[in-house]
């Protein structure tokens, strides 16, 4: 499918990380990034970029889609600081910020407070590695 249109297609897993056998697999095909759960598999996803590698991009899961608790922006910026320690390559062409899984189903404000704190996150994350 990835070869099929034009357009960057970002494969993310729900709710934790794929199986070993599987994330192996999908490094031989030409998704552009790869999806991490750093909320509820975040040593399983760092496990799977360590032994294995990933794409030149990932989607990293930061804040929780099943729970209306809002994080901060510190919550997120530290998810990524935590899996770029975590991982041998930290050097992404792309870092997607992303929930872990949908939120279609929650109340709108805290829809738009999680895609709020992604942003604010990513922007603090942004200035603290310049």
């Amino acid at each position: 499918m990835a070869d099929a249109i034009d357009a960057d297609v970002v494969l993310h897993t729900y709710w934790g990380a794929l199986g070993e056998k599987l994330h192996a697999h999908l490094l031989d095909t030409d998704v552009a990034a790869l999806g991490y759960d750093l909320v509820s598999a975040h040593e399983e996803s760092a496990y799977l970029v360590q032994e294995y590698g990933t794409a030149d991009s990932v989607a990293l899961g930061l804040v929780d889609g099943q729970n209306t608790l809002v994080e901060t922006r510190e919550t997120v910026r530290e998810r990524v600081e935590w899996f770029r320690e975590s991982v041998p390559v930290s050097d992404f062409d792309t870092v997607y910020a992303t929930p872990n899984t949908e939120l279609f189903y929650l109340p709108v404000g805290t829809f738009e407070a999680k895609l709020d704190a992604l942003a604010a996150g990513v922007a603090a994350e942004t200035e603290v590695s310049r």
